[in-house]
């Protein structure tokens, strides 16, 4: 969800202030010194790359009877190597609302001489959103400079969640973080993943400051299939009281849920209650005897008729009569259409409202809005999810960044004065294996004598194992739709030539109830090699490439990530012509799992051959969408085993 829901959500008397004196620490005074220092220590002289300096400081103050925001940055940067002076040959300065205020630079070359930047040397460009921004090169790095920047700029305030991250991929020293606030806005802070907690300073009359120093934060060590950003080391601060109103847990998920409900409250009119039946006709919920399939059916009409942009909160986006008409709505919109539409049908709903936790993770110990930025809806009966916003999304289907973490749930409750919302910090759980299942079905004829053999496939998909392909299908033009369809299975077999080719149930209706059905069947020349007394069968290559994570070079130290839970279930048919006998078929055997006692990843591999047929069955599955770093070793096992089978062979002799 879009911060612009907290905008809206916002009163005067939430930020009401006395108007302060401006004397005291300001964050305008901060400067670097008048001649940089060369870097002396042999041992930061040995990196590639160091922060040797990085100080961030912020500041709210009061400006014409507003909160004005300020943010300086100096860093200064040993340079190791040649490729570390292509990382700083060009800067980008924040983007903030009122621009930079300062942009300073200069290289410290290794024999004393400091070049400065050129004010003229400032360019500006704009971003895919139309925003400005200001970028300049840097001349005359070597290795062994020293690149010093310092940044100030000022924009728009954000007091109920933000988020600074301070570690890098590269050692930093001497780290410095400060927030200095007016001395009646009350912050909390809260540092993640080996970053010190801010100490409050006392000394400060009138402002409130907080402050980290620290003398080293390591490199940051990227890893595969881990969500980075949420392991590097970050500090979040919201504002927590206000001492001239009185007001107090400003950011605060109680007060989130009760603000955000009330937005979300829509007067049922007879023409909005004409066009909500309109909809429950429609969407044929009313065939449906499942409340799961009711649900369904409602969010994929609501999906295919209303559109959701990214658009400010005029009434023609957030008004449910209007919505109903123009059929466009942005976000807040779209809530309110979907929450007030179930609950007119008399199907419980809650709206859900959490953090992607592959950036930010929930921690229900630090409330604040930051991790109320996606949304969902629950259904208590039913125990089911959806995602109203995301318009390729279907009903458990959606981001499995926004699963297995903790979420606001927001509901309403009477407490004599009319609605007013709650809100409680639950569970959103992963799915289940059976729902995202990939089923391959593999019927192999060979020939004899010389001659190609057939191989006829079928592959039914179910859940996020279908991707968006049933979602997205209305949406691709005429003219590309045979490539689309094709598209769904080449990349298993992109070598050959389908003879063949149909789908089912390549659509959105049903899903993800139904399965994207897959069929086709082509020759096996790309699968055989001929030779002088027998004829190689490349059996592990009919299941398409798979994932390897044979090298590692480092201890593993972060989760592995690899999305969702999942099942792949295959049987491979080998039919063998008379006079012949196939050979090398005990190499099929194949065990890898985890140890519990109910095992949470699998590989195995069984066959049996008897009257000319060869059947292989082999299930791989991981019951977690995330796995500890101590179960690395054998999550990379079982996913090497998959690769292992694709190096399989069998050799077709004659008798």
């Amino acid at each position: 969800m879009k911060q612009t829901l907290f905008i809206a959500m916002l009163c005067g008397s939430m930020l009401a202030f006395a108007q302060q004196t401006t004397d005291g620490w300001d964050i305008e005074a901060y400067t670097w010194a008048e001649k940089p220092e060369p870097e002396t220590r042999e041992w930061v002289k040995s990196l590639e790359e160091a922060v040797i300096k990085s100080t961030t400081l912020l500041q709210y103050r009061y400006e014409d009877e507003d909160v004005a925001f300020y943010e300086l940055s100096h860093r200064r940067i040993w340079i190791g190597n040649e490729k570390t002076i292509e990382s700083y040959n060009k800067l980008y300065v924040p983007v903030m609302e009122d621009g930079a205020l300062r942009i300073q630079a200069r290289v410290l070359q290794p024999n004393g001489a400091v070049i400065n930047l050129d004010e003229e040397d400032i360019q500006e460009g704009k971003d895919e959103d139309d925003n400005t921004y200001q970028y300049f090169a840097l001349d005359g790095i070597q290795v062994g400079s020293v690149v010093e920047y310092l940044f100030l700029t000022k924009g728009m305030p954000s007091f109920y969640g933000s988020r600074y991250t301070l570690q890098r991929d590269a050692p930093v020293y001497d780290l410095t973080f400060e927030l200095v606030t007016p001395g009646n806005l009350l912050f909390k802070t809260k540092s993640y993943n080996g970053l010190r907690q801010a100490v409050y300073d006392t000394i400060l009359e009138e402002q409130n400051r907080f402050f980290i120093h620290q003398d080293t934060l390591p490199k940051f060590e990227a890893q595969p299939q881990a969500y980075e950003r949420a392991h590097m080391a970050y500090v979040l601060f919201a504002l927590d009281r206000n001492l001239y109103n009185g007001l107090r847990d400003m950011s605060s998920f109680g007060n989130a849920a009760s603000r955000i409900y009330n937005n979300l409250l829509v007067d049922v009119n007879s023409k909005v209650e004409k066009g909500f039946k309109r909809i429950l006709a429609e969407s044929g919920m009313e065939d449906e005897s499942e409340l799961e399939r009711k649900i369904a059916a409602i969010e994929g009409y609501l999906k295919e008729e209303f559109f959701v942009q990214n658009a400010a909160s005029t009434a023609a986006m957030v008004d449910v009569e209007q919505i109903l008409k123009n059929k466009v709505m942005n976000e807040i919109g779209c809530l309110r259409l979907y929450t007030s539409l179930f609950t007119y049908a008399g199907i419980e709903n809650e709206l859900v409202l959490t953090t992607d936790r592959s950036s930010t993770p929930f921690d229900p110990d630090f409330e604040n809005n930051l991790f109320l930025r996606e949304d969902l809806i629950y259904f208590p009966e039913a125990k089911v999810f959806i995602a109203p916003t995301k318009q390729l999304s279907r009903m458990g289907c959606f981001d499995p960044d926004l699963r297995h973490t903790q979420a606001l749930f927001v509901s309403g409750i009477d407490l004599g004065e009319g609605m007013q919302g709650i809100g409680e910090v639950k569970y959103i759980p992963p799915q289940v294996i059976e729902e995202n299942k990939s089923e391959l079905t593999v019927n192999w004829v060979l020939g004899a004598d010389g001659d190609l053999g057939n191989i006829a496939v079928e592959r039914k998909t179910y859940g996020q194992q279908s991707g968006t392909n049933q979602t997205v299908a209305p949406y691709v033009q005429e003219e590309k739709m045979d490539e689309f369809k094709k598209g769904v299975l080449k990349w298993m077999y992109p070598e050959v030539e389908f003879e063949e080719y149909e789908t089912e149930n390549l659509a959105p209706k049903g899903f993800p109830y139904v399965p994207l059905v897959v069929r086709t069947h082509f020759t096996d020349e790309v699968y055989t090699e001929p030779g002088a007394t027998s004829t190689v069968i490349k059996v592990g290559d009919i299941i398409g490439p798979q994932a390897e994570m044979y090298l590692t070079d480092s201890v593993r130290t972060l989760p592995v990530n690899h999305g969702f839970p999942r099942w792949y279930h295959r049987e491979i048919i080998i039919t063998v012509p008379d006079g012949y006998v196939l050979k090398n078929t005990e190499s099929l055997t194949m065990q890898v799992r985890s140890e519990e006692e109910d095992p949470t990843m699998n590989f195995t591999c069984n066959y049996t051959y008897s009257n000319n047929v060869l059947h292989i069955v082999i299930d791989e599955w991981y019951k977690e969408g995330e796995y500890p770093a101590s179960q690395f070793e054998t999550y990379r096992a079982v996913i090497n085993a998959a690769a292992d089978f694709n190096k399989k062979y069998l050799l077709l002799e004659a008798l």
